[in-house]
This record gives C-alpha cells, sequence and structure tokens, in this order.
C-alpha cells in the first residue's frame, strides 16, 4: 500500500509537471510562431494606410508617382496628389474614359463622355481643345506619339463600335479599326501593341501604327479588364471572375476561375513575378506568372477599382469607396508561408491544449476521480452516448465553434478594409482603455440590467402569486392565459408600437397628457439624453413577462400543498407565507430568470437600435449595439473581441449565480 500510494504521489507530481510544460510550451511557441513570421516579412505590411479616399471613383489614370486622374459617378475629374484633390472639373455627360500625354514635360488630359466628345485640359484643368466623334465613348487610352485611343460606338449590340488612334497634334485619326461586333469593354495600350474585348467575349489585337488585326480569339465570358505584358501577351479579367493569360497568337496559356465577381483591376509586378488582380467584392489576389493563387485577401469594402504602381516598389490600391491603401508585394512570401504553417500550427496547438487538459485532470484528485468516473459510465451506457453522437457534433459545430473562431479574430485585426495579421490583446486594449463608446455603453448596459432584474422579481412575481391564489380552476385558467396571450405577439411588432407611444406628436404618452390637462409635462421621450434611457428600459410596461409569469407559476405548483396547510395551522399569514415558504422554494426559478436577464440584456440590443439606434448622442449607446455596428462595417476582429467581452461579462455573473448551493425542502423546513 505504502509503495502504491508512493506510486501516485510520483504520478500526481510528474502530471503537474507536465501540465506546466505544456502551458509553457503553447505560450514560447506560438510567441515564437509570431516573431518568426514577423522577422520573414522584415517588419514591412501587406498594405498600409493612404491619405486617399474614393467616393464613387470609376476610372482611374496615372498620371506620375504622385498624382493620379479621378472619374466619378458624379461626372466630375479630380486630379489627385498624394491623396489631396488639387484639380477638378464637373462635365455634363457620363464620364467614358481617361487618358494622360506628356506633351513638352507637362502632362494634358484627355476626358472622354458619352456625347462622343474628347476634352483635352492642360495641367491646370484649362480647356485646350475638344474633339468628337460619333458614338458614346466607352474606352480612352494613352498611346505612343504623345496621342490617345479612344474605344467609341452606340448600342448593346450593335457593329458599330470602333478603335480610334488620335496623335496629339492631329484633329483626324490614325487609323479606325473594323466595325466590331458588340460594345468594347476594355481597352489597354502598351508600346506598338492595343488590346480590347468586347461585351460578346472577344479579345482582339491590333497593331497601334497600322491598326491591323494581329489576332483575334473569343473567351467563355465577357470581357471587364486587359493587361498587355512586356513580351506583348494579354491578361483577361471577364466578368464571372475568371483570369485567362493569351500568348501572342490568342492562344490561351493558362485560365483560373480566380473570383465570383467580376474583375476590376490587372497589374503585373515583373520585379517580383506576381499578378496583382483585384475584383468586384473588394478581394486582391496574387497569383504567380504560372496562374496560381498565392495568397488572396479582403482589402475593400467595394470594387478595387485600380492598383497602380507607385514610389518604392509599392502600388496604390484605389477602391471605387472608401480609403486608399498601398501594397507591398514583398510580404507575400511571409503571408504565403504563414497560409502554408497555419493548418500544422493548429492541429499543434490542439494536440498541445489536449495534452495540457489531460495532464491537467491527472494532476487533480476530484478531476481525476470524476474523469475516473465519467469514463466508467460513458463505458456502461456506450450505446446511449453513440446516440448523442449527432447532437454533440452539432452543439460543436454550432455553439463552440463559433465561440473559438469570435476568439481567435478578436487576436487579429480581421476586416474588409485590411489584410488580417494577429494583434495580440490589441482589440481588448483599445476598447477597455480607449474606446469612450463602449465605457458609456457599458455604464447604460448595467443601469439596463439592473431595471430588467427589478422588473423580473417584481410584476411577473406578483402576477404569479395573484393567480396562484385563484381558488376556482376556471379562473386561474382564464387568467394564465390572458396573462401569456400577448407572448404570441413578435417582441419586433411590441417595439414599433412602443416607438409609436413614445412620439413627441402623435404618440399615445403625450396625447394622453394633453388630454388630462398635463402637457407641461408632454416630451420628445426618446429624443432627449435626460429621458431617452428612461423610455427603454420603460418599454413594455407593466413588465408582465409570458416567460417568467409561467416559470413563476410552475415554481408555486411544485411547492407541496401541506407546506401552506401546516403555515395557516401555525397561524402565518400572507407575509409569512410569502416569505418564509414561496420565496425560498423559488430560488431555482430566480437563478433561472437571473440567467435569462443578464444574458439577454447583455447581449440585447435590438429595442434599442429600433427605437433611438443608440442616441440621441450615446444616451442608450450598448457595447452590443457597438459589436453590431462593427459587424456592419467590416471591423470583424474588433466586433470578436467586444463580444468575447460580453460573453465573459455574461459567464462571471451567471457561475456566480449557479454556484450558490440549492437548499433542499427539508432545510427550509
Amino acid at each position: 500500500m505504502k509503495r502504491l500510494s508512493s506510486l501516485q504521489a510520483w504520478l500526481k507530481s510528474f502530471a503537474a509537471k507536465l501540465t506546466l510544460g505544456f502551458a509553457l510550451l503553447l505560450l514560447f511557441s506560438n510567441i515564437g510562431m509570431a516573431f518568426f513570421l514577423h522577422q520573414q516579412t522584415g517588419g514591412r505590411q501587406f498594405l498600409a494606410a493612404h491619405l486617399g479616399q474614393s467616393n464613387n471613383a470609376v476610372l482611374v489614370t496615372p498620371v506620375n508617382a504622385q498624382q493620379v486622374l479621378v472619374g466619378t459617378l458624379a461626372n466630375e475629374v479630380r486630379l489627385e496628389q498624394n491623396g489631396r484633390t488639387i484639380q477638378h472639373m464637373q462635365f455634363p455627360d457620363l464620364i467614358g474614359g481617361l487618358a494622360v500625354s506628356m506633351q513638352t514635360g507637362a502632362p494634358h488630359f484627355y476626358v472622354g463622355t458619352a456625347d462622343g466628345n474628347i476634352t483635352e485640359l492642360d495641367a491646370n484643368f484649362q480647356q485646350v481643345s475638344v474633339q468628337h466623334v460619333d458614338g458614346r465613348i466607352v474606352a480612352l487610352q494613352s498611346a505612343p506619339g504623345e496621342g490617345f485611343l479612344v474605344g467609341y460606338g452606340s448600342g448593346a449590340y450593335s457593329s458599330n463600335y470602333h478603335v480610334a488612334y488620335y496623335n496629339a497634334k492631329a484633329k483626324t485619326p490614325v487609323f479606325i479599326s473594323s466595325p466590331g461586333s458588340h460594345a468594347i469593354s476594355a481597352l489597354y495600350v502598351r508600346g506598338n501593341s492595343v488590346a480590347y474585348g468586347t461585351a460578346k467575349s472577344e479579345v482582339t489585337m491590333l497593331d497601334a501604327a497600322t491598326g491591323k488585326v494581329r489576332w483575334a480569339t473569343t473567351l467563355a465570358q465577357p470581357i471587364s479588364r486587359l493587361l498587355v505584358l512586356a513580351d506583348n501577351r494579354v491578361l483577361a479579367g471577364d466578368n464571372a471572375g475568371n483570369v485567362t493569360l493569351i500568348d501572342t497568337q490568342g492562344h490561351a496559356v493558362w485560365q483560373l476561375a480566380a473570383s465570383n465577381y467580376a474583375i476590376r483591376s490587372l497589374v503585373f509586378d515583373e520585379q517580383r513575378g506576381y499578378f496583382l488582380i483585384g475584383d468586384a467584392q473588394g478581394a486582391l489576389f496574387v497569383l504567380d506568372t504560372d496562374g496560381n493563387i498565392q495568397t488572396t485577401q479582403n482589402v475593400a469594402g467595394d470594387d478595387v477599382q485600380e492598383v497602380l504602381p507607385a514610389a518604392g516598389n509599392t502600388y496604390l490600391l484605389i477602391p471605387r469607396n472608401g480609403p486608399w491603401q498601398t501594397v507591398d508585394p514583398t510580404a507575400v512570401p511571409a503571408i504565403v508561408l504563414g497560409d502554408t504553417l497555419k493548418p500544422y500550427w493548429i492541429t499543434f496547438n490542439a494536440l498541445c491544449g489536449l495534452c495540457l487538459v489531460i495532464s491537467f485532470i491527472l494532476a487533480t484528485s476530484s478531476l481525476r476521480n470524476s474523469s475516473r468516473a465519467t469514463l466508467m459510465l460513458i463505458k456502461k451506457k456506450r450505446i446511449a452516448y453513440l446516440f448523442t453522437l449527432p447532437a454533440i457534433a452539432l452543439i460543436i459545430v454550432f455553439c463552440y465553434y463559433p465561440i473559438l473562431t469570435a476568439l481567435y479574430y478578436s487576436l487579429t485585426n480581421f476586416s474588409l478594409q485590411n489584410v488580417t495579421q494577429f494583434v495580440g490583446l490589441q482589440n481588448y486594449g483599445n476598447i477597455l482603455f480607449n474606446d469612450i463608446y463602449f465605457r458609456t455603453g457599458l455604464l447604460n448596459m448595467v443601469l439596463i440590467v439592473i431595471a430588467n432584474i427589478l422588473k423580473t422579481i417584481t410584476f411577473p412575481l406578483l402576477a404569479a402569486e395573484l393567480v396562484f391564489w385563484v381558488r376556482n380552476n376556471v379562473h386561474r385558467y382564464i387568467f394564465r392565459t390572458l396573462f401569456v396571450l400577448p407572448s404570441v405577439v413578435p417582441g419586433l411588432v411590441l417595439t414599433f408600437m412602443w416607438r409609436m407611444v413614445y412620439d413627441p406628436n402623435t404618440g399615445l404618452l403625450n396625447q394622453l397628457l394633453g388630454s388630462l390637462g398635463l402637457a407641461q409635462f408632454q416630451h420628445a421621450w426618446l429624443g432627449d439624453e435626460r429621458t431617452a434611457l428612461g423610455s427603454i428600459i420603460s418599454v413594455g410596461f407593466p413588465f408582465i413577462s409570458a416567460f417568467a409569469f409561467l416559470v413563476y407559476m410552475g415554481g408555486l405548483l411544485n411547492i407541496n400543498a401541506e407546506m401552506y396547510d401546516a403555515a395557516q395551522v401555525d397561524g402565518a399569514n400572507w407575509l409569512d407565507r410569502f416569505l418564509k415558504i414561496d420565496l425560498p422554494f423559488l430560488m431555482p426559478q430566480f437563478r433561472i430568470l437571473f440567467f435569462f436577464v443578464i444574458a439577454g440584456t447583455v447581449q440585447g440590443f435590438v429595442d434599442i437600435f429600433v427605437m433611438t439606434a443608440g442616441g440621441p448622442g450615446t444616451a442608450t449607446y450598448v457595447p452590443a449595439l457597438q459589436m453590431y455596428l462593427n459587424i456592419a462595417d467590416g471591423h470583424f476582429g474588433y466586433a470578436s473581441a467586444i463580444g468575447i467581452i460580453l460573453f465573459i461579462m455574461i459567464v462571471i455573473p451567471t457561475v456566480f449565480v449557479l454556484l450558490f448551493k440549492r437548499q433542499s425542502t427539508e432545510e427550509v423546513a
């Protein structure tokens, strides 16, 4: 026995050391991996913020390393320098193309519009000349010889579309291509090569000097974007998200279904051999020269309108709407390495976590004994547990997996506006110490929680007591039904009804005050910071929740009637009966309701969102509403951190409430 006892003590000590070892292994290995990936990038970020901001940008053309020409849906052309507008001009018709030509060292700008006019502007946005073509302009590109090429025509499916080449000084075109069968949807010029695509999925290569067709081919989908490479191969993107590389004979080298959305931008990083491809959903794809995706990043909440070469071997990413960003392709190898290691790293962490849990159980006597008893029970009831496996699997997939996913994303900057990177506890630090909206919302949430607890333990309990002591069973049934019946009305309908009650002009509350001669108390209840939160709390008066009412009724019906008979014999009045019998025996019901009230209030925001949207100001702002707004804005990492904090706020009081020792009926007696 002594040898067995010493062996158990040694195993317990060894398990404790294993627990500490696995905990340290998890901690330092994760820190080491984060440091290793940081070293691989050299401190560089794939995406960095830029000063520029887009507002309905549909056409973007580079001028030089600092300046960009932008056309908008509002028919405005802006000259942006380092993100600031230095020149702008409004046009009366839809802008169909932009081009830049360098003349005597100063840029000249060409703006093509739907009325067929090509307006030439000097560097100060002063009009120099206007040329006209027969049809609406759908594409415009700078050309060799300080000229431009223009795609124009009329009708969606007519054969009246052409590509024309104009010299800078000539009023007549150098050439006009043969009529096309469909609208021109893409145009690109490089050196002596002109490629254009159509809505009929055609791609045609022309000689820029003569306009003769070198080759033509047809792809599977309408063309949305073209890029001519230095060796005269063509990269084509279409409206279905496909990317195709076409050789100098017009044959497809490879094709990739990169996205489910239209391709909006194409650029080739010759130094590192990467294609940077943006789509209409804000995704940026990095491909190698063989068409293999190296990484995919969500970089914008809207179309990636253009990716342009910028200073320092970087690129400028311009979305249709939203902030501009700088792209550094040198960070791609580290991202690819991280994506490659990620599944192995997750597996390693999962195994270490499992070993940590097992060693902790072995090192703790109570856990070891309960685990042994649980394993024996599972073995004995293995058939029953086998049938519960599908339910357990579904709970893990739809409950615990989202929680763990949110925990992971809360440690990243996961957003539609940037590349996901591990940031540790940065989100939590910003929320707890820098986010004034969260602190304000937290105070409001605490007040609402206290108010809801008071509402739950008063009015529903009073109603349940009154109905319970109705001696006539028919009358009791009628009253019980009347209290429960309102629960069939959706909660959102009641919220809208109460918003109408608080309406300052036609609302029931102000109308009632006016009819009683109390017009001086009429108020914009939801529009005043002093009354908005109180109005939210007062929604649902007289606060008789059907759920709480039924829980209390169930608890009262479960009390042995002999207890009341004995109390009556002892001369107890109704207050003694309530305090010494009803309340102690209703403690399990109180615990259940406290859990639901706390959980529902902490994570609830629907009433506030519908009635005030958190206003006026921050008078009714709550953290759950802030989480929802961050999700709506695409800031998923920050929203996940708020969600984890709210989860902890729910768990701590719930565990505290449930840890109260349940009093047995014998102890009450």
